[in-house]
């Protein structure tokens, strides 16, 4: 049975925990802790590509995740804008350098996508077979202003959810304690996104930033 995987931070796990997700999951949880201060057993680590195919996962929403650390948000992991930024776009790199590997493939069009479940449907072992990806953003922090967008849609960009966990930089977020809507330049990105046909993940943002 072929299986889309709605969210799945890859790259968080492979660049903030250093594992090489290339790998069986067996070989990447007992290899040697790198980043104690975030990979506190080794086990932190999701999926990796082997098991993906095993699971005959075609396509994952893979996300980029950075949170800028402000009031309403200790889930926050840099301090500036300059942070975040680099922290995306270094994200953002991974996946691209998967890509050139050959481990993946980047799904920005339809014709993409419909080219990649075709090869997937018409084959019986997928071991081989690169894992479809569609670029996702959990928590826009990252795009430091609304028109800075179309930079990241040429990226492959195509999903974003305005917050993650606490405030984020466009709204609030969910499962904090925070009550809020919309901030800041929100409308404006919206409007940006809508241009481009992007799509808006609302899976972690407050009730109020929904109503709005």
């Amino acid at each position: 049975m072929i299986i889309i995987d709605g969210d799945y931070p890859m790259a968080h796990n492979g660049l903030k925990f250093q594992r090489d997700l290339t790998k069986p999951l067996s070989e990447v949880r007992s290899a040697g802790i790198i980043n104690s201060e975030f990979d506190t057993n080794g086990h932190s680590v999701m999926a990796s590509l082997p098991e993906m195919r095993k699971g005959e996962v075609a396509v994952a929403i893979v996300k980029v995740v950075c949170c800028i650390l402000r009031p309403g948000n200790d889930h926050g992991d840099v301090p500036t804008d300059l942070h975040a930024y680099a922290s995306g776009k270094s994200q953002m790199a991974y996946y691209h350098m998967l890509e050139t590997m050959g481990e993946v493939n980047l799904l920005k069009f339809k014709k993409e996508f419909k080219d990649h479940m075709d090869l997937w449907l018409n084959e019986d072992d997928h071991m081989d077979s690169p894992v479809g990806m569609v670029l996702g953003m959990e928590g826009a922090d990252s795009i430091t202003t609304p028109d800075q967008l179309q930079e990241w849609y040429d990226g492959g960009l195509r999903l974003i959810s305005l917050s993650h966990y606490g405030v984020s930089r466009y709204s609030h977020g969910t499962g904090t304690g925070t009550e809020g809507g919309l901030v800041g330049s929100a409308k404006e990105l919206l409007q940006e996104m809508d241009s481009l046909n992007m799509i808006l993940d609302v899976s972690h943002t407050s009730d109020e930033s929904v109503r709005q």
